[in-house]
């Protein structure tokens, strides 16, 4: 099964992101501490919300395993930035938790299960970046 999604942005982190199908629109913009107005979205909320409900998917799929019931499941996602003089760089941290539940469970599944989807999106996320570096903005399987 495929799912493609596109969106289209101008002017940058200062600009407006699309999706191409109009359900979503947002006037970007670069954060304060990055000399920016600090008013509007950047592509790093979009990608804490984006991680944190693909993990979240995975804690629901995965979590029967280890006898939890993953519908309470809360996912949050970090997202560290840094810049120098060239470019961005950023460091993400997930946190999971599940009210209620057997904290040894939910470490074990935390530990045992996640990393493997991690390094799955890893390495789809290294795949896209070879591609850019080739010049090329799709990603194959």
């Amino acid at each position: 099964m495929a799912y493609t999604v596109s969106a289209t942005t101008k002017g940058g982190r200062n600009g407006r992101a699309i999706l191409e199908n109009g359900g979503l629109a947002l006037a970007m913009g670069l954060q304060k501490e990055f000399g920016g107005n600090g008013e509007g979205h950047n592509p790093e909320q979009l990608f804490v919300l984006g991680w944190s409900a693909c993990f979240g998917q995975a804690i629901l799929a995965l979590s029967k395993k280890h006898g939890l019931d993953g519908q309470d499941a809360r996912v949050t996602c970090s997202v560290t930035m840094d810049k120098d003089e060239i470019s961005f760089g950023f460091k993400a941290e997930l946190k999971v938790t599940i009210p209620g539940a057997d904290k040894a469970k939910v470490q074990a599944l935390v530990e045992e299960d996640l990393p493997l989807f991690a390094r799955h999106a890893q390495q789809r996320a290294r795949h896209v970046e070879r591609g850019l570096s080739a010049g090329r903005l799709k990603e194959r399987s």
